[in-house]
């Protein structure tokens, strides 16, 4: 995109707002929460809060300080057990887990290799989330429970992994 979110009724097919505040383009958008709150990447992570009034919708942003720069993707974990979402920041340096209710750093890793392209997928299983995140040939496997994050496995693959999805909680 060129750093610009429009809005439609899906059910009308109609535009109903265009907001134009970003300086690049739009690498990745991800709900989280309510329908009304947005991830968005560009060349900053920011927290969209879209408010519907009567016949218009307002926009607040709060853009996130103190992440890398060189942020690859993003993923939003929502534990609707404890009310808590947690923003995992995957860039070329470092995995950042980071707390959306306490705004604060919950975890991080800083020995991923800078010159490979990360990939990060999570999936809820019933009593925790598994969190997966690669980077070259390297796979590593989290589990995220209540009281925090501890690793359960890492594993070498034969090629660079070029992206990955959990089919189930035990099969990545």
């Amino acid at each position: 995109s060129s750093g610009q979110i429009l809005i439609y009724d899906l059910k009308s097919a109609k535009h109903l707002k265009t907001f134009s505040k970003f300086n690049s383009a739009i690498i990745k958008l991800k709900y989280f929460g309510s329908s009304e709150q947005v991830i968005c990447l560009t060349n900053k992570l920011t927290i969209i809060e879209l408010k519907k009034k009567v016949l218009n919708y307002s926009f607040k942003a709060t853009d996130l300080e103190n992440m890398d720069k060189g942020i690859v993707t993003f993923e939003v974990l929502t534990d609707t057990n404890i009310s808590e979402s947690y923003l995992l920041i995957v860039s070329y340096s470092r995995l950042l887990i980071y707390s959306l209710l306490n705004k604060s750093t919950s975890f991080q890793i800083s020995s991923i290799r800078p010159e490979a392209t990360p990939y990060i997928s999570w999936i809820k299983s019933i009593e925790k989330y598994h969190l997966a995140i690669s980077y070259s040939t390297t796979i590593a496997v989290y589990n995220v429970l209540k009281e925090g994050f501890n690793a359960s496995l890492c594993f070498e693959t034969i090629q660079d992994v070029c992206g990955m999805k959990w089919l189930r909680p035990n099969m990545l």
